[in-house]
């Protein structure tokens, strides 16, 4: 009996490639981002000036793994499409993927609109004054998270639009990754962290 051999092009050959990338970007994000933001907290003694050094310093490599995060979650779906097999209607379930890809895209923008780059690259665990007030705006003045909440529902869609079971599969692990980060991370500075550099 032959048994035939993996090629550089087998889908599954693919996919553990792209799997293995967005596990690496993914932890890059959770490892280096987090204790990025936890070694800012406890820097008490820098100027003004070195602090925003350093902010821009790692919002460069932080917007590159953000970015190679998102890259390689495409590539598992790309590397898993129709992967969704079952008694269900696979129409409805790109239709689903496409609503929720345009709710959490939407949101998503409505968010940063308020928080701006400097809020979305974590410039307040860096250089920011903790005795500014904060002011609900926009989309956080009826969500708390929308980031990591609702925001997060193209990550889910985009799968679901093309029927990947794996990119399904990324897309939660993803979820909770980010929820883990939030709590071990941001939580305890998300009153500053989020919204005292919202834009007037």
């Amino acid at each position: 009996m032959n048994i035939p051999a993996l090629k550089v092009t087998d889908p599954s050959l693919l996919l553990l490639l792209a799997g293995a990338m967005h596990l690496i970007f993914r932890l890059a994000y959770f490892f280096y981002v987090g204790f990025s933001l936890k070694k800012a907290q406890l820097d008490r003694t820098s100027s003004n000036e070195v602090r925003y050094a350093r902010w821009l310093k790692f919002k460069k490599r932080a917007a590159f793994i953000l970015d190679a995060d998102g890259v390689t979650l495409a590539f598992v779906i790309a590397a898993s499409p129709n992967s969704i097999a079952g008694n269900v209607n696979l129409v409805y379930l790109r239709i689903i993927g496409v609503a929720m890809v345009c709710i959490g895209i939407a949101i998503k923008l409505s968010a940063y609109r308020v928080v701006g780059t400097k809020g979305y690259y974590w410039y307040n665990f860096f250089c920011a004054h903790e005795e500014q007030e904060y002011v609900a705006k926009g989309v956080y003045k009826y969500l708390n998270n929308p980031m990591y909440g609702p925001g997060y529902l193209h990550v889910f869609g985009f799968p679901l639009l093309f029927l990947s079971f794996y990119g399904l599969v990324a897309a939660l692990f993803d979820w909770i990754v980010v929820w883990a980060f939030y709590f071990i991370f941001e939580r305890s500075r998300t009153f500053y962290y989020r919204r005292s550099y919202q834009r007037s």
